[in-house]
């Protein structure tokens, strides 16, 4: 616990700032509430974000249905490294990170091995809204 707390001193008095502060101090006082709904979906958000000349990450592809799971070898490609995650999402939970790709398995950033299966499942779970504040589907 001390060693968490002398990394999290040593962070904020280099002027880096936590999630949670940033939320507090940035995000709720700055932003109106009617418009969280539009820039808690990725999709948009990144498309706003391009359209105003912002740099972001290349987007592979977007499954919204259960059928468009077929699809995911066709956006996955030949990139040996690559992150699913949900439109609309719960603080992070649902985001899974591939690092790397042998034969046909996949390493996470944690180090863990998974099936192309394993990954078919996460973005399953993620289209029924498992990882979703409302609990409802993604819709994307």
């Amino acid at each position: 616990m001390i060693g968490w707390w002398k990394t999290w001193k040593a962070l904020e008095a280099r002027g880096i700032m936590g999630i949670n502060r940033r939320n507090a101090d940035y995000v709720l006082k700055y932003n109106k509430r009617s418009l969280y709904p539009v820039v808690d979906d990725k999709i948009i958000t990144k498309e706003r974000a391009i359209a105003a000349g912002i740099h972001v990450p290349e987007m592979y592809g977007v499954i919204s249905t259960e059928k468009e799971i077929d699809r995911l070898d066709e956006i996955i490609g030949g990139h040996n490294d690559f992150v699913i995650k949900p439109a609309q999402g719960a603080g992070g939970d649902g985001i899974l990170v591939i690092a790397d790709r042998f034969e046909e398995r996949f390493r996470t950033v944690s180090g863990r091995i998974i099936s192309h299966a394993e990954i078919e499942h996460q973005v399953s779970s993620i289209l029924t809204g498992l990882y979703c504040w409302a609990g409802t589907a993604t819709g994307r």
